[in-house]
């Protein structure tokens, strides 16, 4: 009877970090930064007339 205990603590153990491992994965590909073409175009900064608050 033990040994099925055991035998089955080692799977659950395994798939818990098999799932850890593929969230990490997920997490670092979407998490990561993004490429420069995707910022702000790189210019002077066009300065306002009115303050954007009253």
């Amino acid at each position: 009877m033990n040994t099925a205990f055991i035998e089955g603590l080692h799977l659950a153990l395994r798939c818990g970090g098999a799932a850890m491992a593929a969230a990490a994965v997920l997490v670092a590909v979407l998490l990561r930064p993004a490429s420069s073409q995707a910022t702000a175009p790189v210019g002077k900064p066009t300065q306002q007339d009115e303050p954007a608050y009253p």
